[in-house]
């Protein structure tokens, strides 16, 4: 039997990689040396970041549906509870799926818990060679904001690379979208976003600019001035593909 990928386990983790895997057409095996499901729990508190992911699955809205929102943390020492937490909506602004509401220390536990936090600074897949000037930098996770009154996370659940250029809407800028659609149509989904007041703030920037977002929504690079040649030297050299 040929594969691509050898899955060792069928926890929450291995089967979440599966349900990827088959999204991008890639064949696996999983290995997994128990005969029958445990009784044991497994992923029984589901995080921000987590139900991001199942949201390009399909699986968010039956998820949150299905289960227990938790708006309370209880801090016990001793056997004695010492001090409460409210949780409610605590990551307002901050993803999809916030459940929580705190003040800015709570906020900063709020990204620390729900793993919407973790970036990916230092990955051969981060490009830094434009983001010098902009306060989201390549290898963070996408931020989370409303674009006409919805989601941006509604427009990345396609499983390919996400071009998104933030402009006035310029002629050039459109014709370039165009040419890289022609090219990478198979890879790449290209995408026009005005660049709104929140969005430049979020940035720290009033000029157009594009970004390159990996399938995971991690961000590949940011560009002020976008060609079809930096995208090009991108794939082959980070990602290892060549345009034929």
């Amino acid at each position: 039997m040929k594969t691509d990928v050898i899955i060792i386990g069928a926890g929450p983790t291995g089967l979440s990689l599966a349900c990827q895997l088959l999204r991008y057409g890639i064949s696996f095996v999983i290995i997994e040396k128990n005969e029958s499901i445990t009784h044991l729990s497994k992923a029984l508190g589901v995080h921000a970041r987590t139900l991001e992911i199942y949201e390009q699955l399909g699986l968010a809205e039956q998820a949150v549906k299905e289960g227990a929102i938790a708006e309370k943390l209880r801090l016990i020492a001793a056997g004695k509870v010492r001090d409460g937490i409210n949780l409610s909506e605590t990551g307002k602004n901050l993803s999809p799926y916030p459940f929580f509401k705190f003040g800015i220390v709570q906020k900063s536990a709020f990204s620390l818990l729900s793993q919407i936090g973790i970036n990916y600074p230092d990955s051969v897949l981060s490009n830094h060679s434009g983001d010098n000037k902009f306060k989201v930098k390549a290898g963070d996770r996408m931020p989370y904001f409303l674009v006409d009154g919805k989601s941006i996370y509604d427009k990345l659940r396609q499983p390919l690379f996400h071009l998104i250029t933030f402009s006035d809407g310029r002629n050039q800028e459109q014709y370039l979208t165009e040419k890289i659609e022609h090219e990478y149509n198979h890879l790449v989904d290209c995408q026009n976003v005005p660049l709104y007041p929140h969005i430049a703030e979020i940035f720290g920037t009033n000029e157009s600019f594009s970004i390159l977002l990996r399938p995971d929504n991690y961000i590949g690079f940011v560009s002020r001035k976008l060609s079809l040649d930096e995208l090009e030297n991108y794939f082959n050299k980070v990602v290892n593909y060549t345009l034929n």
